[in-house]
């Protein structure tokens, strides 16, 4: 199933920089996976429809994608760096927020096994770290309608 993505964030489109990429590239010390940076580049702070992701045997729903640069409407709720920050003591290193979910949980890379592209995590609002997809690319593939 293709995926599409609608408004989430602003009412019209807001893509992220190559500044912005380079700049959290920068702070966390990592290559961000290309199919990411190709869909930040035009999507942020958008959500794909469909957006449901299993977790196990249960199943969630992708929020927006974080936001890579600064804004001021909506400050640090849905910005991948101070989320990062704020939730650093919980996460173990090499795990990094890149997309929310409608119940406060995120969805993130995490590089600390990664030879190539990082696997895709869940951290639940526990702060338990649940897998969820191979890369970023599968996470889209695997998209589907569905209830939560």
């Amino acid at each position: 199933m293709s995926v599409r993505w609608k408004k989430y964030l602003w009412d019209e489109p807001r893509p992220a920089t190559p500044r912005d990429i380079a700049r959290i590239e920068q702070a966390w010390g990592v290559a961000l996976p290309e199919a990411y940076k190709q869909v930040i580049a035009t999507h942020q702070g958008m959500v794909p429809v469909p957006s449901t992701f299993r977790v196990g045997s249960v199943s969630d729903s992708m929020g927006p994608l974080l936001t890579l640069g600064p804004d001021p409407r909506w400050g640090s709720a849905y910005s991948a760096l101070d989320i990062h920050e704020q939730f650093k003591s919980f996460l173990p290193e090499g795990v990094y927020p890149f997309a929310t979910t409608p119940g406060g949980e995120y969805l993130c890379f995490d590089y600390r096994d990664a030879t190539g592209e990082p696997r895709i995590v869940f951290m639940t609002v526990e702060a338990r770290i649940l897998p969820v997809a191979d890369d970023f690319a599968r996470l889209l593939q695997s998209l589907y309608d569905g209830e939560t």
